[in-house]
């Protein structure tokens, strides 16, 4: 892991989270609540990036499921190709 791709860990809403479970939730309840405590972090864009970047397929990283990476990873192909 490259310091500098994770340097905006140090500056995360979660990064002193007491329970980092909350963020792997498996169910739709738990996923929607993580979405919803990343919504104001402050490195919210970057953790996304990061997550969609190293093709991370669990969890929620900047207030993005698995799904939402997923479908942002294939509208950034399509534009690509267009």
């Amino acid at each position: 892991m490259n310091s500098n791709e994770t340097y905006f860990m140090n500056f995360a809403k979660c990064k002193d989270s007491k329970n980092p479970n909350f963020f792997f939730a498996d169910d739709v309840i738990g996923t929607n609540n993580a979405i919803r405590y990343c919504q104001d972090c402050p490195v919210k864009i970057p953790c996304g990036q990061y997550a969609m970047n190293n093709n991370i397929i669990y969890g929620v990283w900047g207030g993005l499921s698995i799904r939402a990476r997923a479908k942002l990873k294939r509208e950034q192909k399509l534009n690509q190709i267009a």
